[in-house]
């Protein structure tokens, strides 16, 4: 697993299969050759940006505090808009959303039994 800084909140995890991707919003990123997955945890500007949907990813799992009308149109099929204490899973990773010290949520992660 490799944990990679971007930018104040912004980092990448990856594992040989796939990337996570938390609270982007600038700063630059290395080539991702796997299935990237967005998460943000709440809607302050330094913690999402409308640009994660220029991103190639499967999927994105935003705070409920992101309002819908910021979801671009053609990513609403694969984006997730999650509350506290919901649970998702697929293939690569398993996560819970928590509370947060600050606005939205939080994320515990598994990824490759860790």
């Amino acid at each position: 697993m490799k944990i990679t800084f971007i930018y104040h909140s912004a980092f990448l995890v990856e594992t040989d299969k796939v990337a996570l991707l938390f609270d982007y919003f600038k700063g630059e990123l290395p080539i991702i050759d796997k299935p990237l997955y967005v998460l943000s945890s709440h809607f302050h500007q330094d913690h999402f940006s409308p640009v994660i949907f220029d991103l190639p990813a499967k999927g994105y799992y935003l705070s409920d505090t992101i309002k819908q009308k910021q979801v671009r149109e053609d990513k609403r099929a694969i984006t997730q808009r999650l509350h506290v204490n919901e649970t998702v899973k697929n293939e690569y990773f398993k996560f819970k959303t928590l509370g947060s010290t600050d606005s939205g949520l939080s994320y515990l992660v598994e990824l490759d039994d860790k």
